[in-house]
């Protein structure tokens, strides 16, 4: 996780926006890339998040704003990645193996004589 992210660009490009106390870079364990402790230097926290957000496109991180004790709390997390749209084709071929084995079973079961089991005679199954 280290070697993905260039810290030192990370932290110029939100101590544009943040002034910043406090760092921690995450590792393994943690969830996030960098939690940075402070203050925003704007006072509307909607569009200096918004600006935030807009400024770490780039770099395919999502920043995640909290306030803790009278600070706030940037964390920087990789954004999610794009799952793959499944194929239509594998998912048509499963349906059609699923009904046929369905109607085969009903096609037996209809053409078989019901077997009962009684305990103490001898069944004719």
């Amino acid at each position: 996780m280290a070697d993905e992210y260039n810290y030192q660009e990370l932290d110029a490009l939100i101590g544009q926006f943040f002034s910043i106390n406090n760092m921690t870079y995450g590792d393994e364990k943690q969830p996030f890339i960098v939690r940075y402790r402070g203050f925003l230097k704007s006072n509307n926290s909607l569009s200096a998040y918004e600006a935030i957000e807009q400024a770490l496109t780039a770099h395919h991180l999502v920043p995640v704003l909290r306030r803790e004790n009278e600070e706030h709390v940037l964390f920087l997390v990789p954004e999610k990645q794009k799952s793959k749209p499944l194929k239509a084709k594998i998912n048509l071929i499963l349906f059609v193996l699923t009904l046929v084995s369905v109607l085969a079973t009903a096609v037996f079961m209809a053409t078989k004589e019901p077997c009962l089991i009684i305990p103490g005679r001898h069944s004719g199954c």
